[in-house]
C-alpha cells in the first residue's frame, strides 16, 4: 500500500512539474509604432499562437515565439494562448483609449408607433412633417 501511495506521490508531483514547465513566459510585451509586439517562450512547440483569438505566429520546436500585429487592446492588456495556456499579456508602452460617449439628445418618447420611428412625432403634434420640412 505505501509503495501505491508513493508511487501516486510521484507521479502527481511530476505532473505538477511537467505542466509548470510548459507554461508560457512572456519576455517582452510593448507597443512600438502602433503594433503590439510579443515575445517569448515556454509554448507547445510547433503550435499556433493566438493574439485577441487571431492566429499570429507559430511557435518554434523549442517553444519560442515572437510577433508584431496591429490588434492592441483598447485597454492595453491582450489574450495570448498556444491552444493550452491562455494567459493577459499587459502591454508596456501602451495608454489606455479614452471612452467618449457620444452625447445623444432624449427625445422623451417612450413608445414606438411604427417600425423606425425615431421620436420626432409628439403627442401634440397635428401635422406629420414631410420629408422636406425635416431637412430645413
Amino acid at each position: 500500500m505505501k509503495k501505491i501511495l508513493g508511487t501516486t506521490v510521484a507521479l502527481a508531483v511530476l505532473a505538477i512539474v511537467i505542466s509548470s514547465a510548459q507554461a508560457i513566459n512572456i519576455s517582452s510585451a510593448s507597443v512600438q509604432n502602433g503594433l503590439a509586439n510579443v515575445s517569448g517562450g515556454k509554448a507547445v512547440a510547433n503550435s499556433t499562437i493566438k493574439w485577441e483569438g487571431g492566429n499570429v505566429a507559430t511557435a518554434n520546436k523549442n517553444g519560442g515565439f515572437s510577433f508584431s500585429f496591429g490588434a492592441v487592446p483598447a485597454d492595453c492588456v491582450g489574450t495570448l494562448s498556444d491552444g493550452v495556456t491562455t494567459l493577459d499579456v499587459a502591454l508596456a508602452n501602451c495608454t489606455p483609449a479614452t471612452v467618449i460617449e457620444a452625447g445623444v439628445p432624449k427625445t422623451g418618447q417612450t413608445t414606438s408607433f411604427a417600425t423606425g420611428t425615431t421620436g420626432i412625432w409628439r403627442k401634440a403634434c397635428r401635422h406629420r412633417p414631410t420629408r422636406d420640412s425635416l431637412t430645413t
